[in-house]
């Protein structure tokens, strides 16, 4: 039965419809026995031959009625009878979780313990109605057997067990059926169902739907918390939803949830001349005049559909940006004036639709389309093809020129710039703008090319859609300068003179790389940020660019909608000022308009769009108003910690394939651990604490099976065969073996430092959120310390703790240059020397012995009336944001943390010690006042404060 199942689904692909089955069955064979028609007409032609021998007459069967004694009410003899066709409805009610045909993880465990786990998993399977329905016609009731030709046949105990997974033995299914089930209900479920919702013993499946559709279970309430501390949970993302709001309506939910890959196929017809990719010599002239000649060279250019549909992936239609690991980057007018050589102002793209379009097509291409090549303004594609596939142009003949060059920018536009659906027509509203060539590059082709790109991205981020159009080779040039690791090996020198995307246009750099999606996607959910580079466009390459490469400048840097006819885009670079250089805050809420983002053409032809876009138009027009080039100028790479990373994680969906997002729960751990050992956490933790965080880092590694695995002897050595020796040869140097003329090499020690953290508020672990991670513990002055519920994330790994409140302290350059640093606030008075922690295994010295011994010196010399502190105003203290174990023991060797004898080294001692750890010491009986340079700017929230730590001291009670 199983290798007959088999054989149907495979031909189900060929076989579709209910007829199509049966058929295929009476090829295969036909009844029991069949006690059917056939043999009893053959054995009827035997006894009558003269009267039967031009006819056979059947029988539906079977002859013997004994055994299936249901036919006259069975299926097949309606069949049989030529009724119509009954293809069952298969009725079943697949359970779903958060509007998805999936089983929650968190019940996994449970179902696997009760039995329900794998004939659960294959409950979502597609069914094949046609399939069972003709099955069914061979069902007997009478001996729950399918009767083939070959015999019968049916579904066993045994196929129940090996396909579903289902026990076959245990006690039977037989319970109470007189129970008050409504009680039962709320006993097992929690939930009483309310008259309406259950009727006898019979419950609604959508009351069921209605309170269990999300899991809503604090942490601890589990009945056994050890199985789920080895365990690694990461929800898709975003943490905060009023950003990107399409989440759950985005391809990328579909591949979190394992759906198949969809890679996008690139809709593109590039036209060709003389059966070659090439443009014609004799149009360069006019192209260049109207300014497409450098785009059109880049359309012939191979585009990886891989490559698109990674990115696509992040494409987020609610901003108009690619959402990375480093934060949003996008395709700016910048791009489109440096990669394709189109200029990024002039008029916008807008101009009739409602034109007798067969006259426009006589008038400026001297040809005249038929009935079936013209529908409404498209034409197609075939069509100029064939009219203008060779130049037959007499000398001097300009006009012929200018006609054979319209034609051909035509076929460009329709099968490159601004492909419809169908990738074979082109729309004739951009023929009214190739009258004249001079004022042809006048026109904002730029952003009507961008604008069009945007719209086809935002649609292709819809699962169903199976294709893009649009200027794709922008997206794959655009990533091939920003991402290092995505770009062929051999980067191309730039060209002088030509725009910076003909570079990739020379022999030897057309291929495309790897094809495969899921690489390209696991590589951008791991982009590091030095990945990733903000300004590829350095001063040098911008000054060998032609000057239609550089005009336009202003609009760069604006906020401005993007118009192509019906298709308004915003231009957002207040997201991305990265790649401008600048310095970028927290965006304020994205600028697309949600009323013009699905707008077609549909109905709309008699439209007056210069009437209805005025005031858009306006706004392009006054683009100068609207720049955002007003911020300094960012230096280095932007700090994991500071504001905008951090609003940017919990606005974010930091990973696509969760099999990558892994990656974030080893960020946790490392944070968590760090925290562990560091002088402020190492006493608020128990071993119990350390379990979990060793169970994630088992899992990451992929190294719990070797880890859990018990340990397995194995059987001693009986039989040896040691080296033996042989005496020949013996005054031969070669007998000393094969290493006698090798050199022995030492191994250098290989080590990797852990980086000095700086200075400000960081993540704290989740499992301490009662202390934060730095040294720096204590609120500002007005700001109140409250408990609340707040949810952390490390790119994905969501999950809610009670949070202390502390005030925001982040960087905006962590490691890659000098950085202001909030002023620090002071730890609890400590009584010398009783009360001050042990630290000599922290730093290396008896801080005890040397500072009870050095403030009885300097109170004897304070009554002396001699100096405390000669250096006092040349004393710089020293700014050592060492937080953990590994970073204090770096900073043991140096010569200046060691206490002198010298009362003057002393204090300077005291001081550096204070900068180490970011707190003051209140010493007994010497009161320290020292006063550091003026010039040590330390920011806080948002101001530039002139006190220091020492100064502060001095106003301390």
């Amino acid at each position: 039965m199983v290798d007959t199942c088999h054989l149907l689904e495979e031909s189900a692909n060929t076989v579709g419809d209910l007829t199509g089955w049966r058929q295929w069955y009476w090829r295969f064979d036909w009844s029991v026995r069949r006690k059917s028609a056939a043999a009893a007409a053959a054995a009827g032609s035997m006894a009558s031959s003269s009267s039967c021998s031009s006819s056979i007459q059947t029988r539906s069967g079977p002859i013997d009625s004994d055994v299936l004694w249901m036919q006259p009410k069975h299926v097949s003899e309606h069949v049989w009878n030529g009724e119509p066709d009954r293809k069952l409805h298969i009725r079943r009610a697949v359970p779903t979780y958060q509007g998805e045909e999936q089983i929650p993880e968190e019940i996994v465990p449970l179902l696997r313990q009760c039995g329900f786990y794998w004939i659960m998993r294959m409950g979502y399977l597609k069914i094949n109605a046609a399939l069972i329905s003709a099955f069914i016609e061979r069902w007997r009731p009478e001996t729950h057997t399918f009767h083939l030709r070959c015999g019968e046949a049916t579904i066993t105990l045994q196929d129940v067990s090996v396909l579903l997974g289902l026990r076959s033995d245990g006690a039977p299914l037989i319970g109470s059926t007189n129970l008050v089930w409504a009680d039962l209900c709320e006993e097992l479920l929690g939930v009483r169902p309310q008259e309406g919702e259950i009727e006898g013993s019979v419950v609604k499946l959508s009351w069921l739907a209605h309170h269990f559709s999300d899991i809503n279970i604090d942490e601890g309430s589990m009945a056994s918390s050890s199985s789920c501390s080895s365990s690694i949970q990461t929800r898709s993302g975003p943490i905060d939803s009023d950003v990107l709001w399409m989440q759950p309506k985005h391809v990328s939910e579909h591949v979190w949830n394992g759906e198949p890959d969809r890679k996008l196929h690139i809709r593109r017809a590039v036209p060709t001349y003389q059966g070659e990719e090439q443009i014609p010599e004799e149009i360069v002239p006019l192209l260049r005049q109207c300014g497409f000649y450098w785009i059109m060279r880049m359309g012939y250019l191979k585009i990886n559909a891989a490559l698109i549909s990674a990115f696509i992936e992040r494409w987020r239609p609610e901003t108009h940006t690619f959402h990375l690991r480093c934060g949003e980057a996008t395709i700016t007018l910048q791009d489109v004036s440096v990669l394709l050589g189109l200029r990024s102002d002039g008029a916008p793209l807008i101009g009739s639709t409602n034109l007798v379009w067969a006259d426009l097509c006589e008038e400026l291409l001297g040809v005249r389309p038929q009935e079936g090549e013209i529908e409404g303004s498209v034409v197609k594609l075939s069509w100029l093809a064939h009219h203008f596939s060779d130049i037959n142009i007499d000398e001097g003949n300009i006009e012929q020129l200018q006609r054979f060059t319209r034609a051909w920018i035509l076929r460009f536009i329709g099968g490159v710039l601004f492909v419809n659906k169908s990738s074979s027509r082109v729309s004739l509203r951009y023929l009214q703008f190739l009258r004249d060539f001079e004022q042809c590059s006048t026109y904002a082709w730029g952003p009507a090319v961008l604008a069009y790109l945007y719209r086809e991205m935002c649609s292709a981020t819809d699962y169903k859609v199976k294709s893009i159009g649009g200027m794709c080779i922008l997206i794959q040039m655009w990533a091939w300068e920003r991402c290092t690791t995505l770009a062929p090996k051999r980067t191309p020198p730039v060209i002088e003179n030509k725009p910076l995307g003909h570079r990739w246009l020379r022999r030897g750099n057309q291929h495309i790389g790897n094809d495969d999606l899921r690489l390209f996607r696991r590589k951008l959910d791991l982009m590091k940020r030095h990945e990733f580079v903000w300004e590829p466009y350095t001063a040098t390459m911008m000054a060998a660019l032609p000057p239609i490469c550089v005009v336009g400048g202003v609009a760069w840097f604006a906020v401005v909608p993007l118009i192509c006819f019906h298709v308004v885009e915003w231009h957002q670079p207040d997201r991305v000022l990265r790649q401008f250089g600048l310095q970028q805050p927290i965006p304020g809420c994205p600028s697309q308009p949600q009323n013009l983002h699905g707008i077609t053409l549909k109905g709309k032809q008699d439209e007056n769009w210069f009437h209805l876009l005025a005031p858009i138009i306006g706004q392009w027009n006054n683009r100068a108003e609207f720049r955002v080039d007003v911020y300094p100028r960012q230096e280095g790479l932007l700090g994991y910690n500071s504001d905008y990373m951090v609003w940017y994680r919990r606005k974010t969906k930091m990973f696509v394939d969760p099999n990558n997002a892994n990656t974030a729960a080893l960020g946790e751990v490392v944070e968590t651990l760090q925290y562990m050992v560091s002088p402020q956490g190492r006493n608020t933790w128990t071993i119990d604490d350390l379990v979990p965080y060793v169970d994630k880092l088992a899992i990451i590694s992929e190294e719990q099976e070797r880890i859990t695995e018990p340990v397995s002897h194995g059987p001693a050595s009986e039989r040896e065969f040691p080296a033996q020796e042989f005496p020949i040869l013996q005054s031969s140097v070669e007998t000393r073996g094969i290493g006698r003329r090798r050199e022995p090499v030492e191994a250098e020690q290989y080590s990797q430092q852990m980086m000095e953290r700086g200075h400000g508020m960081y993540y704290t672990p989740a499992t301490f959120s009662e202390y934060p991670s730095q040294m720096y513990q204590y609120p500002f002055a007005g700001h109140h310390t409250d408990t609340f519920e707040t949810s952390h994330s490390f790119g994905g790994v969501a999950e809610t703790q009670p949070h202390f409140s502390w005030p925001t302290m982040t960087p905006s350059q962590q490691h890659d240059a000098p950085m202001a640093t909030p002023n620090a606030p002071f730890a609890p008075q400590w009584n010398v020397p009783g009360a001050i922690p042990d630290m000599g295994e922290l730093l290396g010295v008896d801080l005890r012995q040397e500072f009870s011994a050095e403030a009885e010196e300097a109170e004897a010399g304070r009554q002396r009336g001699g100096r405390r502190n000669p250096d006092r105003k040349t004393l710089v203290p020293m700014a050592l944001p060492c937080c953990s174990q590994s970073a204090l023991q770096h900073c043991k060797p140096r010569a200046s943390l060691q206490p002198s004898p010298s009362r003057q080294h002393c204090w300077r001692f005291h001081a550096k010690v204070e900068a180490l750890l970011g707190m003051a010491f209140p010493w007994p009986r010497a009161k320290l006042l020292l006063k550091a340079p003026s010039t040590m700017a330390l920011p806080m929230q948002g101001t530039c404060q002139k006190s220091t730590p020492w100064e502060i001291a001095q106003e301390q009670p």
